[in-house]
């Protein structure tokens, strides 16, 4: 089993995302983040595709939409306003 962590930088030097890697496919955690270092996107991959609870955030922190996955199929979307209000759900 080969593990691997890919790291991309923004060119302020700043992490862009952080991904897991196990034997070439998409493991474990991934985040990605916003140029100011905030988080933009964190979620999970199990052999390659989307698993489990993936969410996006507004700059300021604030959650802007959670998307559930079951072996990489789309089973669930919540989508939030900059209030916290939900604006779409499906």
């Amino acid at each position: 089993m080969k593990k691997e962590r890919s790291l991309c930088y923004f060119s302020n030097g700043r992490i862009a995302s952080e991904t897991t890697y196990v034997n070439g496919k998409k493991e474990g955690a991934r985040t990605k983040y916003y140029p100011s270092g905030q988080i933009y996107e964190k979620g999970f991959f199990a052999s390659g595709k989307k698993e489990g609870l993936q969410e996006f955030f507004f700059p300021d922190g604030s959650i802007k939409t959670k998307m559930l996955y079951k072996e990489g199929a789309l089973k669930e979307v919540i989508v939030y306003n900059k209030n916290g209000n939900i604006i779409y759900k499906k």
